[in-house]
């Protein structure tokens, strides 16, 4: 996907594009405030926030997702062992790209046991951190697990081929781009916005922009 092709899904994803420009002033502020303190880790939190920012625009969600996973893990290392931060970034990660859960959450056990070695804490504190996080887990499987993508994630070319489908004609009708052209769209936006199917997709579409000048196929009329 070309780099154009993705910055109309950040404009299309408000969330998205909140979360790059935040990343971004972000940098800005941390970078700000190292010249009130010598705390050398405010270098170290501007150049991740960079490097999310800069990875959502390249990678969209999975960039997102991956980027702050490891922010995630390497937070736990700074902040304080009670501070859960670094769990629900990971939290955010997840959500954002469902593939990584299992190795996310290994991930972060494991560092959440280094990390706990290194800073010699007691034993009960471990046991501590890592139910709170567990019990941050099950409540936002609880609460987010069922909440629907509510705008679809759109190119301006899976806008077009959805709204030629929608308006009735057929995928093979579609003269803007070849038929294998069409095929790879659909399944490009099928993948993106959770669709298990082409008619849920167009089914959503559909329920979005429901305003159109129905298009009678070729085959219609014959």
């Amino acid at each position: 996907m070309t780099l154009r092709k993705k910055l109309q899904i950040i404009k299309s994803d408000k969330v998205l594009l909140s979360v790059i420009l935040i990343h971004l002033l972000l940098v800005f502020f941390h970078c700000a405030y190292s010249f009130f303190t010598d705390y050398w880790q405010c270098y170290v939190r501007a150049g991740f926030c960079f490097v999310i920012a800069a990875s959502t625009i390249l990678f969209l969600r999975k960039g997102f997702a991956v980027t702050i996973a490891i922010y995630a893990y390497v937070l736990l290392y700074f902040n304080r062992f009670f501070n859960y931060t670094s769990f629900l970034f990971v939290l955010f990660a997840i959500y954002s790209y469902e593939k990584i859960e299992k190795p996310a959450l290994v991930l972060y056990a494991i560092n959440l046991f280094v990390s706990f070695a290194v800073k010699q804490y007691a034993i009960m504190t471990l046991g501590i951190n890592a139910l709170n996080c567990i019990l941050f887990y099950t409540l936002a499987k609880y609460l987010f697990a069922t909440k629907v993508q509510a705008t679809l994630l759109l190119t301006d070319d899976e806008r077009i081929v959805l709204e030629k489908l929608a308006s009735g004609m057929l995928q093979k009708e579609i003269t803007e781009f070849s038929e294998n052209r069409v095929t790879q769209i659909i399944k490009n936006a099928m993948i993106r916005n959770g669709c298990k199917s082409k008619a849920e997709l167009q089914q959503k579409y559909i329920a979005e922009y429901p305003e159109r000048k129905p298009v009678k196929s070729q085959e219609e009329d014959d």
